[in-house]
């Protein structure tokens, strides 16, 4: 199984009210180069928080980072009933991970990394 290498860099451009990370990765890059695949907008005050998919992955059907928030039997009926022919589910089960570090931390660090 391959290695998943996410990198949250801090955006602080059009944070708002909440905060803003860029998520990077150079897993999807044909020569390995880091690119932006997505945003992560997180409200701390309310413990939630958005993905938006960017760049290569725009398109793409990918399964939503709170899928992996659920019970395991909740994940079951939605990966096989809405989410059957989505991917990149080792990528979002990564990027919820860290999410939920940072939110239950409350530090918000202007870059993080993380590998599975």
């Amino acid at each position: 199984m391959s290695r998943i290498h996410v990198h949250l860099v801090r955006d602080k451009t059009n944070e708002g009210d909440g905060l803003a990370y860029l998520v990077l990765s150079s897993d999807y890059h044909p020569e390995r180069e880091e690119e932006a695949i997505g945003r992560l907008e997180l409200e701390p005050r309310t413990g939630s928080y958005s993905f938006r998919q960017l760049g290569r992955l725009a398109n793409a059907k990918v399964i939503p980072p709170h899928v992996w928030e659920l019970s395991q039997a909740q994940q079951d009926e939605l990966l096989s009933r809405d989410f059957a022919d989505h991917e990149y589910g080792a990528m979002t089960s990564r990027l919820a991970k860290m999410v939920r570090k940072l939110l239950s931390e409350g530090r918000f660090p202007d870059e993080m990394y993380g590998t599975t």
